[in-house]
């Protein structure tokens, strides 16, 4: 029997025409590319956080690092200082030679200031005072021989307790120390120089900035031997 149907045509599906590998991302697009803008941002503004907090520690590692040198040129110029005099090297002796050399600094800055008309002697301390004293702890007991800063910046507390006071009076300050007042200046602002006397100045405070780097507020308490106790139980 003849059979007059014509055969199916079979025809291959192209695994190209799926619905599933339509949807599918080019194998070229990358998950960045599939963001969209605000979770780009996100990210952004997430890897800038972090990149802050990074660059903050290596900051800080730094700082430490320039502390620890500083401590260690103090330490082996009281050693150097302590031979030479004929001394016995002891705990005791190391300290008290850093804490002698730290006051001669200070006062040195102090001295520089005044040479270089930054600094003018005063009878009471004022918003742009420039204050040189010694503090003290609860009992009594000297914790920072010297001490010496502007008062600009002290906190609004401590600031209105110094304001008025004369040479030889103490203030209570919010942390619970006292501080003796020794000495009061007055912070000059820069005069008009002719370029002579402006080279002059400057040689002057690049002179102060050479020996060490400024603090806002310095004292003798930064000058802690490592070798030795702490200062709040030795100084004096």
């Amino acid at each position: 029997m003849e059979n007059n149907q014509t055969p199916t045509k079979l025809t291959r599906k192209s695994p190209l025409n799926t619905p599933e590998l339509q949807k599918a991302p080019s194998p070229t697009q990358t998950q960045d590319e599939r963001l969209t803008a605000t979770e780009r941002l996100n990210i952004l503004e997430d890897n800038y956080k972090k990149f802050a907090e990074i660059l903050l520690g290596m900051q800080n590692k730094i700082n430490s690092q320039a502390d620890e040198i500083v401590r260690l040129r103090r330490n082996i110029a009281a050693i150097i200082k302590i031979s030479e005099d004929g001394k016995s090297l002891s705990g005791k002796e190391l300290k008290s030679t850093i804490e002698e050399a730290n006051i001669n600094m200070l006062k040195d800055r102090v001295n520089k200031m005044l040479e270089a008309g930054l600094l003018l002697a005063a009878d009471e301390v004022k918003i742009d005072s420039f204050v040189v004293g010694h503090q003290k702890d609860k009992e009594g007991k000297v914790v920072n021989v010297r001490l010496q800063l502007p008062t600009s910046v002290l906190m609004d507390t401590d600031l209105a307790a110094i304001l008025g006071a004369r040479v030889g009076q103490s203030v209570n300050f919010e942390n619970g120390t006292v501080f003796q007042v020794e000495e009061i200046f007055t912070i000059i602002e820069m005069p008009a120089y002719t370029p002579e006397e402006a080279a002059a100045v400057d040689e002057k405070i690049n002179e102060l900035e050479a020996s060490e780097p400024l603090n806002e507020s310095e004292g003798t308490e930064e000058m802690e031997s490592p070798e030795t106790e702490d200062s709040s139980s030795q100084q004096a």
